[in-house]
């Protein structure tokens, strides 16, 4: 369990905050990068902003998907108010790598749209896999993992 300077309430007082902002400027889902903000909305309190990390923000469900490297599942793990299946590693081999990049796995190859509009509160992803297809499918049949 996550040892939270605020109650769960306030999370998600704040994300509807930001929802209401969104749904005003006509998007459907955010991507939040800068470490500050992610703690500001989730609570999460690790220091990799070096490595791609993020929360994406979807208008119709309730707790963000928080999406790192590997390595930082332990801390967001610890430090989070969302459901712990909402959290994502992808895999080390993904840093550094010039033919790779995190995001690429993430996003199911530039399918951004689809990962979002197939994600559920319900996401199975409670571990990281060393499988890239293994991280990028939801509950959902219809999203395909990338090749």
């Amino acid at each position: 369990m996550a040892m939270l300077p605020f109650e769960r309430s306030e999370y998600l007082e704040r994300l509807g905050k930001t929802k209401q902002r969104m749904a005003a400027a006509g998007i459907d889902v955010l991507l939040v990068s800068n470490e500050h903000n992610m703690n500001y909305l989730s609570g999460y309190d690790g220091y990799s902003s070096y490595v791609p990390q993020f929360l994406m923000v979807a208008g119709d469900v309730d707790e963000p998907l928080w999406v790192g490297r590997e390595m930082d599942v332990g801390c967001a793990l610890n430090s989070v108010f969302i459901d712990h299946a909402g959290i994502v590693g992808y895999p080390e081999r993904y840093i550094g790598d010039p033919d790779l990049h995190p995001m690429g796995c993430v996003n199911g190859g530039g399918r951004t749209a689809d990962l979002a509009s197939n994600w559920t509160p319900n996401h199975s992803h409670r571990t990281p896999t060393a499988s890239c297809s293994g991280i990028c499918r939801t509950r959902s049949s219809s999203m395909p993992a990338p090749s």
